[in-house]
């Protein structure tokens, strides 16, 4: 097999390792189920920003990072979405009353989270600048579990302070 040919076929592999994006519901389901690699209540990932506009009305704040790439804030900053390319890709709570199906909220211990879905696959320690900075004190574990979600645990008080559904599950190094 000639080189041009054997780049041709591990890039068309690597395509097909690629996340895709999900379909959102045709309708917004209102509740407060976290689902892994789907959503948070209303906020589903692959959903357009005309459907978010629909379901959730204006956000209270928007971060633009660049021209394709937004935060939208709802429910006192304590729900967002990002969404990259017009679709959602990431959405995100630090709002208690949004549970996994096993109960597992913002709020629960690390204990009960470790010892409902098992130990994490992927962790990150943040000091006080994230992790740009030499850590002096841990704020924020970061974990990433095999069902899909990813969690921000507060090191102080060791409770889960936010629970993350991305497309791809995980974007820790």
């Amino acid at each position: 097999m000639n080189r041009i040919a054997a780049v041709f076929v591990l890039l068309t592999a690597a395509a097909g390792c690629a996340s895709k994006m999900p379909m959102p519901p045709a309708e917004p389901i209102d509740d407060t189920q976290i689902v892994p690699y789907s959503r948070i209540g209303k906020l589903a990932l692959g959903m357009t920003e005309a459907q978010l506009l629909k379901w959730m009305g204006e956000p209270e704040k928007t971060l633009r990072l660049s021209a394709t790439d937004n935060f939208y804030y709802y429910d006192g900053g304590r729900l967002h979405v990002r969404f990259e390319n017009g679709r959602a890709d990431y959405v995100a709570t630090l709002n208690s009353r949004y549970a996994s199906n096993d109960g597992i909220s913002v709020g629960a211990s690390d204990l009960r989270m470790r010892a409902t879905w098992g130990s994490p696959t992927r962790t990150r320690s943040l000091g006080p600048c994230g992790d740009t900075c030499d850590t002096i004190k841990i704020q924020t574990y970061q974990y990433c579990f095999k069902n899909g979600l990813q969690v921000d645990v507060d090191a102080e008080t060791g409770k889960v302070a936010l629970i993350g559904v991305r497309v791809d599950g995980c974007d820790l190094p």
